[in-house]
């Protein structure tokens, strides 16, 4: 990217949106949500990940659907038009909300899926679309409101647009693969594989990029200084950490793998909405019947209130909740509201009594707080686990962002557990934390990805090797059930070979190379595996005991009008990156495969998955012969 150069990002969070959008080489960053008027000064939080659909003819959009809106106002929207709309035109629009959270640890199934069109998106209604539709129209709307924008700031004619898509740094290759391959449906990028037109960005990693801009704290970054940010979102949560190399420029080393879980607000929201169900019971019983007041505004209402004030609860503080249009709806007096008020609380210790008058409830501190406090404790368990690790220990600063860390009651949930002037070690809020990872997205894209410079290896990753069985060696002999019998007839035993190790410091842009030649003339294809485990000493892929998950597989055509000899082709492997980028290019010329494909398959729980990583056509499977030599490891394992 150069100077006039456009920047444009998207953070497609679980629960809240929002974009970015910034000119290389000037200071400003716009911000912006989907479907608002507001400019970039008024921005002050996320709308709502909430996509509306209606269903149209095939020939008017795509797949018979199109957005009919997106953030705070769709919800509203959608519970209007059921209200007013005729009983024949029912299923014309759904609504989409929290759908992203199918694309963490296998989804509802908790399966690994081999297929960015496997993942299914269920509406409020309960109608099924492809995820990736869902996912990719979503972003296609907000890219054309980003472009309606960013003509307005344009200086250069010529001007490239780079765009930056937002990912949870716990996802696996499968759920980034994902991302890239939506965006390249919603035309974001021609070509899926193009890594400089679009750039993934790890969401904590965007967030440090966004503190250190606001100097919060930064002013005394030194290099040997260790950093973590806590990244706490609506559906995940986000922790990494960081060794200072150099703050001028600013370079940072990744101190330990990513690690986090789904402890977002939307925990918080379920507790409160389960205290509402248990009141739905109570209005059950009153007005025989509780079906109307599901899906409708008046409930809405309710959560829409409760949305506004939970990341302004502070310890101590009460919860005001407004009924009357509920009573209204229901019919229920003042007398019978304050009879199901007692009916709530005879049975429940007196600090959790539920308070108010007439058309109010007033939740206490204690209810209000027992809310929070799964989510909490999930994660000051999991920072403090983090803290126990000898790379940690000397940990300087806790920066805590996205749109869970403006609540009063986790910003001092992690303060009292951990800000501690005895070791020197500080818990900063981020400003407008909420807006920390889209603006730190659209400083990934300007800056470069050179203030990252190397990253902790998740899994071991490495690829199949095959070795010509030795009947005078005692390994293969006692492993001679597991010999493969190839197209000659010979056979060969299969093998891992390690390319990048787990726990290993893997620098941005490390690049390992795997030749692949076909065997025989006819041969039609030539195919690589890339396999991951978890465990150490993997050898031969048949033993007992074994675990390995392959995530991604290449097949390549074979160039048919070059000679045998002149068919191979060279397999390149980019680690270190926020995603594997894996591209291969012919041997004899170098000239690029286009036609190439690489699939990613979901890396969920690899130490708990037994596959058959050989398939069951063992003659091209690999493609490739690598003799007797032992396996070359990475220089960067360890």
């Amino acid at each position: 990217m150069q100077a006039g150069d456009i920047v444009a990002a998207i953070d497609l969070g679980t629960s809240r949106t929002a974009y970015a959008y910034t000119v290389v080489g000037r200071e400003h960053i716009w911000l912006g949500v989907p479907d608002s008027p507001d400019d970039d000064r008024n921005v002050e939080r996320k709308t709502l990940t909430a996509v509306l659909m209606q269903r149209c003819d095939e020939d008017e959009a795509e797949g018979g659907w199109r957005v009919a809106g997106f953030g705070d106002t769709a919800e509203e929207d959608y519970l209007t038009a059921k209200a007013d709309e005729a009983e024949e035109d029912r299923g014309s629009l759904v609504l989409f909300k929290f759908f992203k959270m199918e694309l963490y640890q296998g989804g509802r199934e908790q399966r690994a899926r081999m297929d960015v069109d496997e993942p299914t998106a269920k509406a409020v209604g309960g109608e099924v679309l492809p995820m990736i539709f869902v996912v990719s129209k979503a972003i296609e709307y907000i890219k054309n409101q980003i472009l309606d924008r960013v003509s307005m700031i344009a200086q250069e004619d010529d001007a490239r647009l780079m765009w930056v898509v937002t990912v949870p740094a716990i996802w696996s290759n499968f759920g980034k693969r994902f991302m890239r391959a939506a965006s390249h449906r919603a035309g974001l990028i021609a070509d899926e594989n193009d890594m400089q037109g679009l750039k993934l960005c790890l969401e904590p990693e965007a967030a440090c990029l966004a503190v250190e801009s606001s100097n919060q704290g930064v002013g005394s970054w030194h290099p040997g200084d260790k950093i973590m940010v806590l990244d706490c979102g609506g559906g995940t949560i986000d922790i990494t950490s960081h060794l200072v190399e150099s703050s001028d420029p600013l370079q940072l080393s990744e101190l330990a793998e990513p690690c986090g879980g789904a402890w977002g607000s939307s925990i918080v929201d379920t507790r409160f909405k389960a205290f509402l169900q248990a009141c739905e019971e109570f209005f059950d019983n009153a007005s025989g019947g509780m079906t109307r007041l599901e899906g409708t505004h008046e409930l809405f209402a309710v959560t829409v209130e409760w949305e506004r004030q939970k990341t302004r609860l502070a310890r101590g503080a009460s919860l005001r909740v407004s009924i009357g249009d509920i009573a209204d709806l229901l019919e229920l007096s003042p007398r019978e509201i304050e009879e199901l008020r007692k009916l709530h609380n005879d049975p429940k210790p007196k600090e959790l009594h539920v308070g108010g008058t007439r058309r109010n409830l007033v939740l206490p501190p204690a209810l209000v707080e027992s809310f929070f406090r799964g989510a909490i404790t999930a994660i000051k368990d999991e920072v403090a686990t983090q803290l126990s690790t000898p790379d940690l220990h000397d940990l300087c600063y806790i920066y805590m962002v996205g749109g869970f860390c403006a609540s009063p009651l986790l910003q001092d949930a992690i303060r009292e557990e951990f800000d501690d002037p005895g070791r020197d070690l500080k818990v900063v809020v981020a400003p407008r934390p909420g807006l920390a990872v889209v603006t730190g997205a659209a400083l990934f894209g300007a800056r470069g990805t050179g203030a990252f410079v190397s990253r902790k290896a998740r899994l071991t990753y490495g690829v199949r090797g095959s070795r010509r069985f030795d009947h005078n060696d005692p390994e293969h002999v006692c492993r001679e059930e597991q010999a493969v019998v190839l197209g000659d007839g010979s056979r060969v035993l299969h093998y891992f070979r390690p390319v990048v190790e787990k726990g290993g410091d893997v620098p941005v842009g490390h690049v390992v190379e795997k030749p692949l030649v076909p065997m025989h003339e006819a041969q039609v294809f030539v195919g690589l595996h890339l396999l991951v485990t978890r465990q150490e000493a993997v050898l031969y892929l048949k033993d007992m005991g074994v675990l390995v998950q392959e995530i991604a597989s290449v097949r390549v055509p074979v160039d048919h009008a070059v000679p045998l000899r002149e068919r191979g082709v060279e397999v390149r492997m980019e680690f270190g990156g926020t995603e594997i980028a894996v591209s291969c290019y012919k041997q004899h010329d170098g000239d690029k495969l286009l036609d190439a494909k690489v699939d990613f398959l979901e890396d969920f729980d690899p130490g708990a998955l037994e596959g058959d990583v050989d398939g069951d056509d063992h003659r091209n499977t690999n493609g490739v012969y690598d003799g007797e030599d032992e396996p070359n490891p990475s220089p960067y394992s360890r």
